[in-house]
């Protein structure tokens, strides 16, 4: 299934693209969703309904986390990676969050006496 970049996402948000950069700067291993959370500061159910919304958009899979044996004392996790459209998107994403923070006007103070 192909995506464009505008129909991938309703509404394009900074935390969206948080999630998203941080997916892609840790691409190297599946990710659960709080372990995202954890490193971004950001509440767990906020990084969850991101996470699932994105599994509907095609933008990051999912699987269930697969334990060696019973003996591990903790639930499975959920795991997710980027798509290949997913990660063409991100890249995309980040280069435009950087222009328009680029493109703010920071107003810097003289130094104290």
């Amino acid at each position: 299934m192909y995506y464009s970049s505008e129909m991938v996402v309703r509404r394009r948000t900074d935390s969206k693209t948080a999630v998203l950069v941080w997916l892609l700067n840790h691409h190297e291993a599946p990710a659960w969703g709080l372990q995202i959370a954890s490193d971004l500061g950001m509440a767990s159910p906020t990084v969850y309904r991101i996470l699932d919304r994105f599994q509907q958009d095609g933008i990051v899979s999912s699987e269930w986390e697969t334990l060696p044996d019973r003996s591990v004392p903790r639930p499975r996790r959920r795991l997710y990676t980027l798509t290949t459209t997913g990660r063409a998107w991100t890249v995309n994403a980040a280069r435009e969050m950087n222009e328009r923070q680029a493109s703010i006007p920071v107003r810097v103070r003289p130094a104290m006496p």
